[in-house]
């Protein structure tokens, strides 16, 4: 028996090595990461595609792919790790299958449901029950006057008529990481509006032969496995690299009008927080998702400040990719679930650092989307850290916010139930 890493055997060093006395039987666990990426992928998935596509290659040999996760809203990629299976299925059409198709696929792709589960094994394996709830907050004030002139400026510096294709690429990537920004948190849009002004033109070229960086960075591609919490400052400082001074003046504007939120009457967190009260009263734990680092610090500051005046023992910590490695992020949480005196009055804040390969089931028992990921299998990613087996309450919840005034959660929602509805 051979047990190896998948990245370990997938370099062209050691690749031809594995494949000359590769065994009899395969059995490949986490296969999604060996799908043929689409769209924006890695080249360490591609490598990984290539070892089990060569190691498919032989039909006299088994192989067993094992994921939780087959389709990840790309139905390429879904279709690519079929064909590991049975090259006939690489073009078939999801959508519109004959029932010839159906039972030859259903001989060889397997799908055990939860259901499933609980009926091989009445009694003995319990799952929660998922409440899911939606709570929505009105654009108010300085927020819905913020929220509108950045939309009409990014639609202007985008739509600029002399501006070529690529770099209208490079201003678009600008103007998703400005708007994602302001619809987090003010502390967010305060960071992403006050990048530094250097001109930047020399670097442009380079972002437009990056385009799969800059979408790495800005929205959450379904097939990449990690996304970063940072916000993208590069792609800003690529897009203002030739803005008039006017331009520039607005976007200071912005920033300086983005800082002044921060104090002021934010509706969504008041929303948030009105959202966890009655959830903590009920002796719920939950977990607060942000897209953004300044937007789990900001959120985790600002519950302290509005739901110590309810529960003096009320503790709301923030766990980011700045908090440091695995082991460290996982020494706050236990500090925080374990804290003396105890508490029993907690929220963990966190960023998609957070939303896969940790278990969080034993302390937690409630999730809040603070900002919408645009990804479906995020969502359910991060609702997954507490529905899942070994979880002690019957019940857990399942918090969607979302404001009707903002176009873009709009959009981002219809996506997100419509891919869902086709994985």
């Amino acid at each position: 028996h051979v047990v190896v890493s998948m990245d370990f055997v997938k370099r062209d060093s050691r690749r031809a090595a594995f494949l000359a006395d590769c065994p009899d039987l395969v059995i490949v666990d986490e296969a999604h990461t060996a799908t043929e990426p689409g769209g924006v992928g890695s080249s360490e998935q591609q490598q990984r595609h290539q070892l089990v596509h060569e190691v498919a290659k032989d039909h006299a040999r088994h192989l067993l792919l094992l994921t939780a996760t087959p389709h990840s809203g790309i139905e390429g990629s879904f279709r690519s790790l079929l064909g590991l299976l049975n090259d006939r299925f690489e073009n078939l059409d999801m959508q519109q299958l004959t029932d010839q198709q159906r039972r030859s696929l259903a001989r060889q792709f397997v799908q055990r449901t939860r259901g499933d589960v609980l009926a091989a094994w009445p009694g003995e394996v319990r799952f929660p029950k998922r409440d899911p709830i939606e709570g929505t907050y009105n654009l108010t004030g300085e927020h819905q006057k913020l929220f509108i002139d950045v939309l009409e400026f990014t639609r202007e510096t985008v739509q600029d008529p002399k501006l070529s294709q690529p770099r209208q690429r490079v201003r678009y990537w600008a103007a998703l990481t400005l708007l994602r920004s302001l619809m987090s948190s003010p502390a967010a849009a305060a960071k992403a509006f006050a990048v530094r002004e250097q001109k930047m033109a020399e670097r442009a070229a380079d972002a437009e032969e990056q385009e799969d960086l800059r979408e790495r960075e800005t929205m959450d591609p379904v097939d990449v496995e990690l996304t970063s919490d940072t916000i993208p400052e590069v792609s800003v400082e690529l897009g203002i690299a030739d803005f008039e001074e006017r331009d520039r003046r607005r976007l200071r504007e912005f920033a300086r009008r983005a800082e002044g939120l921060k104090s002021g009457n934010d509706p969504k967190i008041a929303k948030a927080a009105d959202l966890l009260s009655p959830l903590i009263k009920k002796g719920f734990h939950p977990i607060v998702y942000c897209r953004f680092i300044p937007t789990a610090q900001y959120v985790a500051e600002e519950l302290n400040r509005r739901l110590r005046e309810q529960w003096k023992d009320f503790r709301a910590v923030a766990v980011t990719g700045a908090s440091g490695s695995d082991e460290e992020r996982k020494v706050l949480i236990k500090d925080l679930v374990e804290s003396e005196p105890k508490t029993e009055h907690r929220v963990l804040v966190a960023t998609d650092c957070l939303s896969e390969g940790i278990n969080l089931q034993d302390h937690f028992d409630a999730v809040l989307h603070y900002d919408l990921p645009w990804n479906p299998n995020r969502l359910e990613q991060r609702e997954g850290r507490v529905d899942r087996y070994g979880q002690p309450r019957p019940e857990v919840k399942a918090v969607l916010l979302y404001s009707p005034d903002n176009v873009i959660d709009g959009i981002v929602l219809n996506v997100l139930i419509r891919k869902a509805r086709e994985i």
